[in-house]
């Protein structure tokens, strides 16, 4: 019980003498630098850091190898002068010791260790990391931190590690990341496609992580979440192009000529439409939103603080368009529109030109999937999940169509099929309704769970779905009078 107690009172004084610091060193990069910290993630590792440290400073005792003599006893109060040890009192079988190292902490609990000189051997009392340390000056050893080329080369990781957020904030570690990503693409075969202004998904797939798109000839569409399937436009003749036998699921597809885009985990692939050639074109994270228009593709870089990157359809010419940290966007007439939050907090939707240029505010909304129908969009709010119509008029409000929270929603013709948010998770959803494109009583297609990748193709509503106790599977469904058929 003594040993737990004096363990938590070593702890409690590592997270004091850690805290104050990190304070300070936050208070300046909040000030001065601008940094936004979070402040939960620092409350919860603070106490872990201190529990694993606080070993170090335990009460020990440590009995040296050597003898001590009236000579060696002499030698060794001349070694600790010109060590960084401070000698508090001396008498004449004992030394009072207070260490010059360890900031802050030595400097707020007056750590102190006992040399014990009476015996044959010295005796050091004092904590953990303290008394090692001594231990080894007394038996004329080094140890590492006694070796210059170890305290070079500590100096300089805490002083990257302290420079890492000011790298971050400024781009410096995502240029790093950019050249070794042009280095690792430096052989992909270069493609070109033709510019006929068409996305390579449309906005509503894209929302729900594209599990399926359409292309001149063909229908394409994820099964199991690891298989990447063709159909003709009758879903005859199936063809598998890619298998996976685990791993990454494959999402947000994007069509274009004879080649198909998709993500898998952290990377960005395509492969062309007969299943040949398969290459990867990015790997450096998780991209979301991924929309392909002509020969650019357009993604939300969520490795560099949410940014909205641009890069070619080979990989290359890889950039973030601005320094704006965005919640969601589209694309619609050649402009992008994005939702983010201001410094105080004000949600804001704006439109920028296809190189980030030429800003313009849309409506103080904060839309997390966001569909344009004319002059008139449709969206669900960050902040309580509802779904919302509202016109591009100046004098226009937002108006909630649903007052439930939605996990997705596509709009068809004159409706729009949504999925409820499920009580434990936001993503898959759970159950398929309908409602007008002007709200209304909702009807009930589907009381299925683990609904997604809820996707338009043709005249079909494509979505996975499992009933109690089974595994979810792919199913399609008429539009025309909402049959629904399995797809496996």
């Amino acid at each position: 019980m003594n040993n737990v107690k004096l363990y938590i009172k070593s702890a409690v004084k590592v997270l004091i003498s850690f805290s104050i610091p990190l304070f300070l060193l936050i208070l300046f990069y909040g000030i001065v630098l601008g940094f936004n910290f979070n402040w939960s993630y620092i409350l919860y590792y603070a106490p872990i850091f201190a529990l694993a440290s606080a070993h170090h400073y335990m009460p020990s005792t440590l009995i040296s190898k050597e003898k001590i003599s009236n000579d060696s006893s002499a030698i060794l109060k001349s070694k600790l002068k010109s060590a960084p040890w401070e000698i508090v009192d001396e008498t004449e079988n004992t030394i009072i010791l207070r260490p010059k190292f360890d900031r802050p902490h030595t400097w707020i609990w007056r750590e102190q260790v006992l040399l014990d000189l009476s015996g044959y051997r010295v005796s050091i009392v004092g904590a953990k990391a303290y008394t090692k340390r001594l231990q080894a000056l007394v038996e004329s050893k080094k140890t590492l931190w006694d070796r210059s080329i170890f305290r070079v080369f500590f100096s300089l990781l805490l002083i990257l590690l302290l420079l890492f957020p000011v790298f971050y904030k400024y781009g410096l570690i995502n240029d790093m990341k950019i050249r070794l990503h042009d280095y690792k693409t430096r052989n992909i075969d270069l493609i070109e496609l033709d510019k006929t202004g068409v996305a390579g998904n449309t906005e509503d797939n894209i929302n729900s992580y594209g599990g399926t798109v359409e292309s001149e000839d063909y229908f394409f569409y994820v099964k199991e979440n690891l298989k990447l399937c063709r159909s003709d436009k009758n879903f005859k003749n199936e063809k598998v192009l890619i298998n996976k036998q685990g791993g990454s699921s494959i999402s947000y597809l994007n069509a274009s000529g004879e080649w198909i885009f998709f993500a898998s985990g952290k990377t960005f692939n395509r492969i062309k439409t007969d299943g040949s050639k398969q290459e990867t074109i990015y790997n450096l994270g998780y991209l979301i939103d991924v929309h392909l228009l002509d020969n650019w593709i357009y993604f939300i870089n969520y490795s560099d603080q949410s940014k909205l990157y641009k890069m070619d359809i080979n990989g290359k010419n890889l950039h973030p368009l601005n320094d704006i940290e965005i919640q969601d966007f589209s694309i619609y007439d050649g402009r992008i529109y994005f939702s983010h939050e201001e410094k105080d907090g004000q949600g804001t939707l704006k439109s920028m030109d296809l190189d980030g240029k030429d800003i313009k505010t849309i409506a103080n909304i904060l839309p997390f999937d966001l569909v344009k129908n004319g002059d008139t969009l449709y969206y669900t709010d960050k902040r309580n999940f509802n779904l919302y119509k509202c016109h591009l008029d100046e004098n226009s409000r937002p108006v909630k169509l649903v007052k439930k929270e939605l996990s997705m929603f596509i709009l068809a013709g004159d409706s729009i099929y949504y999925s409820l948010r499920s009580t434990d998770v936001y993503y898959p959803g759970t159950g398929l309704y309908k409602i007008g494109l002007d709200g209304g009583p909702s009807e009930m297609i589907s009381d299925d769970n683990s609904i997604e990748h809820l996707s338009r193709i043709g005249d079909w509503l494509l979505f996975h779905s499992s009933k109690e106790n089974e595994w979810p599977s792919l199913k399609r469904m008429s539009l025309k009078n909402q049959t629904i058929i399995s797809m496996d």
